[in-house]
């Protein structure tokens, strides 16, 4: 189960970044292993990779590349992150025709303000084995479904604002469907920061500048906190 990142809040408490639900389209690697071992197995695995193409706009190599990954790694793997409304519901109108995938609810992160203090805040994605090597590192059970920071604040403080997974124990028939079910660990998100930004403060600054050629930092001289810089 995915824990949400922590939350990152300016010095008064306004939120500045958060992890909201999701949805995330995954390959099944436990469909994709056997194989196909006739021909209308081939077309059916044919069919249903056309169809995803088609829902979520990517292409069938692309796809693929992905099923060939979770072959490799044997684990399930993301194709598609954060569905819109019409991708969900087509997803699960043709669900029985796409065998070899399945919809699952996680996080997403949400800036509040916007393009605001982003040069501060920096972004997520997923993770990447080659350039994310000092994360895992730090981090050994992440693995390439997961989020972490990439720039700036979600970056440096990647350890503090990650959470930890949770795991459930599942009983399930031969048709997939779940007959017991059991928490054997909790979902812990991840801590939350303050920062010494006042947002509001920082949008007047940014709003003041605009597209000039300038930079402009607010501070307070007695402790040295940034209030605003841009």
């Amino acid at each position: 189960l995915d824990a949400p990142r922590g939350t990152i809040y300016d010095r008064n408490g306004i939120i500045l970044a958060e992890d909201i639900p999701s949805f995330h389209a995954y390959v099944a690697y436990q469909k994709w292993i056997q194989g196909a071992d006739s021909e209308a197995a081939t077309q059916a695995e044919n069919d249903s990779i056309d169809l995803i193409s088609q829902i979520f706009s990517i292409k069938q190599d692309l796809i693929r590349k992905t099923i060939t990954e979770s072959q490799t790694n044997q684990t399930d793997v993301i194709v598609k992150t954060n569905l819109n409304d019409r991708e969900y519901a087509l997803f699960n109108e043709n669900a029985s025709l796409l065998a070899g995938f399945y919809v699952k609810r996680g996080f997403k992160r949400h800036y509040s303000r916007g393009s605001t203090l982003s040069h501060v805040l920096g972004y997520t994605r997923l993770l990447d084995k080659e350039s994310d090597q000092t994360i895992l590192a730090q981090n050994p059970t992440l693995h390439f479904n997961d989020r972490v920071g990439k720039q700036g604040v979600e970056r440096y403080y990647e350890s503090i604002l990650q959470g930890e997974k949770g795991t459930i124990l599942q009983k399930i028939d031969a048709l997939g469907t779940v007959l017991e079910e059991k928490e054997t660990k909790p979902i812990q998100k991840g801590n939350d920061i303050y920062l010494t930004i006042d947002i509001v403060l920082q949008e007047k600054v940014e709003s003041l500048i605009k597209d000039h050629v300038s930079t402009m930092i607010i501070l307070n001289c007695r402790s040295g906190e940034i209030l605003a810089c841009a």
